[in-house]
């Protein structure tokens, strides 16, 4: 038997393609695949937190009484007043109450939270003209809590911290909070035009007009063109306000909403 020993040819193992490029199409791929990935998660995500008992969420957030618990006051009576009357017309599920918190102090900031809380400054209710644009401010603050979007927001935030934490085997907290809140703020804004489209219809049904109503947002406008961001809290997760006023004001000439120029001044039933 004759046994030969050939010469291998060179490059056998190797191709022409550059090195470089195998790797951005081996990285592309793996993104994209990854992408997809948070995509369909997201997906889950927001199918169900909305199975997620409103119950569940009140327990969640118990604590929050206490933490800004107040003496009982006449403003505070008054808020929450007028928000179980805002709440009638948006009809909410059953069993989903509203509970209104008012701070005093002077940041210009509210803001909707878990279990039906809903969290009022007295920077920003002093500068209110009417109460035909407070009630648009509750009502929209209400919206965001009947279509769950609290508990959806602290979802996805809470899903990308595990994933920063899997992705870069890196627990830093800034490095979390940035992502998380840059998910958020995209999260959020994409909901705020459905709270400001319930506010408005909120606003008619209990005025019969809908005048004021823009009112709130031209109020931040000059606000923020006044202060200093660290103080005017109210931007950081909403989008153009001048785009809203627009949208609003061709709502409500779509649906033939009247706007007869009939404001209600606020009395506050005593000082903040």
């Amino acid at each position: 038997m004759q046994y030969e020993n050939p010469e291998i040819p060179e490059g056998i193992n190797t191709t022409d393609e550059h090195p470089l490029k195998e790797f951005v199409i081996l990285s592309s791929g793996i993104i994209f695949v990854t992408m997809v990935i948070i995509s369909l998660i997201l997906l889950a995500v927001e199918y169900t937190t909305q199975l997620i008992p409103f119950e569940y969420e009140q327990q969640l957030i118990s604590s929050l009484s206490d933490q800004y618990s107040n003496k009982p006051n006449p403003t505070q009576k008054y808020l929450q007043n007028l928000a179980n009357k805002i709440a009638l017309t948006q009809k909410l599920p059953k069993g989903m109450n509203i509970t209104v918190h008012y701070i005093n102090e002077d940041t210009i900031n509210a803001f909707a939270t878990l279990g039906g809380h809903i969290i009022i400054y007295r920077g920003l209710l002093e500068k209110l003209p009417s109460e035909n644009s407070l009630t648009m401010l509750l009502a929209h603050e209400i919206a965001h809590i009947k279509y769950r979007h609290p508990i959806k927001s602290i979802s996805s935030g809470l899903l990308f911290q595990i994933l920063w934490v899997m992705i870069t085997n890196n627990s830093n907290s800034s490095g979390i909070f940035n992502i998380t809140r840059l998910t958020s703020l995209s999260y959020s804004r994409s909901n705020e035009t459905k709270a400001d489209e319930e506010g408005l219809y909120s606003v008619f049904q209990i005025y019969n007009d809908v005048n004021g109503a823009t009112d709130l947002f031209q109020m931040l406008i000059e606000s923020q063109q006044a202060m200093s961001f660290t103080k005017l809290e109210y931007f950081s997760t909403h989008p153009d306000i001048k785009d809203r006023i627009t949208h609003l004001n061709r709502l409500a000439e779509k649906k033939g909403w009247a706007s007869k120029k009939t404001i209600v001044e606020i009395h506050y039933p005593n000082e903040f």
